[in-house]
């Protein structure tokens, strides 16, 4: 697909069948992922107008209150969380990106037996009249 196609919000993907596309998805982006979770990728593409395909979302488990429960009654359930390709789609399609550079990381850090960098800055260009405008 193409990316003006995605930008426009075309689909293929989407014009199959759930009971097509689903067991796709379960095959491929969303190993392990319930029907129910997927339907709600579906949805959440369809009502966007993104391709599932490109994975703009992923199914995030987490421990969530129960709906009507009391007050500590919690339960586990996928949610639907946006990925970094989700907000490059959406800046793509406004018209005004202009650029992004490459994350800047800071010096490394070790906790817990972990390195990893203090912090990763990027600068997003957008074009707003008529200048190139950094947003870090």
């Amino acid at each position: 697909m193409s990316t003006t196609a995605l930008i426009e919000g075309s689909s293929r993907a989407l014009s199959l069948a759930d009971d097509e596309l689903i067991p796709v998805l379960q095959a491929s982006l969303y190993p392990g992922a319930k029907p129910e979770s997927i339907k709600l990728v579906l949805g959440y593409c369809r009502a966007a107008g993104l391709d599932p395909m490109q994975k703009p979302v992923h199914l995030v488990p987490m421990n969530v209150k129960k709906p009507g429960g009391g007050r500590d009654e919690y339960e586990w359930r996928d949610v639907v969380m946006p990925g970094i390709g989700l907000y490059r789609v959406q800046a793509a399609r406004t018209g005004e990106l202009a650029g992004i550079d490459e994350p800047q990381f800071g010096p490394m850090q070790t906790r817990f037996g972990i390195e990893y960098p203090e912090f990763c800055k990027v600068t997003v260009y957008r074009m707003i009249g008529g200048q190139r405008v950094p947003f870090t």
